[in-house]
């Protein structure tokens, strides 16, 4: 079990409160992406079924940080 599963097992997600911190709704969830480090990387955050998962993408090379949680 990740990190993230076990901090979060507890709370309850009220969708409707994920819109006014930025998340986009799509047909199968919620996803939130955001540019940092002088946009160099783009933060994926997504919250579909309940389920949250967050990945580190390098933009220049399209590689994906595995060691992220």
């Amino acid at each position: 079990m990740k990190l993230s599963d076990e901090i979060f097992k507890r709370y309850i997600l009220i969708e409707y409160n994920l819109i006014p911190y930025g998340f986009n709704k799509d047909d199968n969830g919620y996803s939130f992406n955001k540019p940092i480090h002088n946009n160099e990387f783009e933060l994926v955050v997504r919250v579909e079924n309940s389920l949250l998962s967050a990945k580190l993408i390098d933009k220049e090379f399209n590689d994906e940080f595995d060691q992220i949680n």
